[in-house]
């Protein structure tokens, strides 16, 4: 069983936390990442891969206090095997909320970043089961507001959904969902409702 969030650290306020227990409830690991500011860091998801690893996403502060977009995969011992943020233009906080593991063998993470002119944007970003960064993509709607996918989700025919929410032109949060090919991100599907 694996599960993840936050831990008070000694002097570090929140860390961005994972922690591993057989089923019969007995402790095997934690993992436990301070970002450089000391500030809070959380993990809020968590999967488990084809390939045995477990991909965390959530956000960590960084020496400008900012929080950033970040996926963590750790190994199925709890070694951290690779760690990788996405920041916004703007150097506002950014938040990865959701993950998945695609039929294709590659990490989806879903949140927000902030970005100059737009505000807080719908953010996806894909990397490879190495860590390498494979591309991401953002959406604003049509006033600046808070934007950002809540939930993810992978299709056999290479392609990645994202649902949220989106700003309309009255400044109300309409439902937002959002489709890109996997290999590339190309855009498939932009769906809105209010």
């Amino acid at each position: 069983i694996y599960v993840a969030g936050c831990a008070e650290g000694a002097g570090t306020d929140h860390d961005f936390s994972v922690f591993s227990v057989t089923a019969a409830g007995a402790p095997r690991w934690a993992y436990n990442y301070n970002g450089s500011a000391d500030d809070r860091d959380e993990a809020l998801a968590i999967t488990c891969g084809a390939d045995g690893n477990i991909y965390v996403a959530g956000y960590t502060t960084s020496s400008s206090e900012d929080r950033e977009f970040t996926v963590v995969c750790l190994t199925p011992g709890g070694s951290e095997s690779w760690f990788s943020t996405i920041s916004g233009s703007a150097g506002g906080d950014d938040e990865a909320v959701c993950v998945a593991y695609g039929p294709d063998g590659n990490i989806y993470a879903g949140g927000y970043t902030t970005n100059t002119g737009t505000g807080t944007d719908f953010t996806v970003g894909s990397w490879t089961a190495l860590g390498e960064p494979r591309w991401a993509r953002t959406y604003s709607g049509s006033a600046s507001g808070e934007e950002f996918a809540k939930d993810i989700i992978c299709t056999d025919d290479n392609r990645v959904f994202a649902a949220g929410t989106a700003i309309g032109a009255g400044g109300n949060k309409d439902i937002a969902v959002m489709g890109w090919t996997t290999p590339d991100g190309g855009l498939v599907l932009s769906y809105r409702y209010n």
